[in-house]
């Protein structure tokens, strides 16, 4: 993934904050460029359309919380609280966020094509750093008729669909407990 630019960035925090209070679909440029506190041309100048925008958005916050997950597994010796920082870097904000939103349908999905690819880029770049944490565990996981690659796919899709299903934030930890308690279970590593 490419880091946004600093100009690139203040448009994506705009527009993610036009998202959260509209919506995707009733948001428009327009608004976005008013919360950024730019005309509409200098947003085109960097953004040719809405979808363009929220493909950028979902990468930079995708991108931002995996750094942020792999900022603290650099403190951390032990899996369970490698993925505690996962969860706690990844899905719990993202959780919040889709709470605090108007239409966290249209955000969930991607809205379209290329915010669905977005999200796409992001789970294969989580799973791919998900596997770094999981290969000291390489020998117990494929005893238990896995693959490193298909562990990580698991956590990353399950923890991902958690935050969308979660009835509530309490229910959201227990689903995130159970699937840690899961995961050491396979790799015979205890919290």
């Amino acid at each position: 993934m490419q880091s946004a630019t600093e100009t690139e960035k203040k448009f994506i925090d705009a527009a993610v904050r036009i998202f959260l209070r509209y919506g995707v679909r009733k948001s428009t440029m327009s608004d976005i460029a008013a919360e950024a506190g730019v005309s509409r041309p200098t947003l085109y100048a960097s953004y040719r359309s809405k979808d363009e925008i929220l493909a950028a958005s979902i990468r930079d916050m995708s991108e931002a919380s995996l750094n942020r997950a792999m900022t603290a597994w650099e403190t951390c010796d032990l899996l369970g609280e490698k993925l505690d920082a996962y969860f706690q870097a990844t899905i719990i904000p993202a959780y919040e966020m889709l709470e605090s939103a108007v239409d966290a349908d249209d955000l969930m999905s991607g809205h379209n094509a290329a915010g669905k690819a977005a999200i796409l880029e992001g789970q294969i770049a989580k799973r791919k750093a998900m596997m770094t944490i999981l290969q000291p565990h390489k020998a117990k996981i494929e005893k238990s008729g896995q693959t490193v690659s298909q562990l990580a796919h698991f956590i990353v899709v399950t923890s991902t669909c958690f935050k969308y299903s979660a009835q509530d934030k309490d229910d959201l930890l227990d689903l995130l407990a159970s699937l840690k308690t899961s995961v050491l279970a396979i790799t015979g590593e205890h919290s």
